[in-house]
């Protein structure tokens, strides 16, 4: 018998590429060049 569910809230059922779409169109820059450097900020952090 199941007990628990765990649902993983990542970019299963979310996601944020919207999100960030819209900062880097209001800071004027690139959407690569944002979600780059989020992706650097990431793991550099880790």
């Amino acid at each position: 018998m199941i007990r628990t569910v765990v649902l993983d809230g990542g970019e299963t059922l979310t996601r944020d590429d919207r999100y960030w779409a819209s900062w880097a169109d209001w800071l004027h820059v690139p959407r690569h060049t944002l979600s780059a450097l989020v992706d650097l900020v990431a793991i550099v952090s880790e």
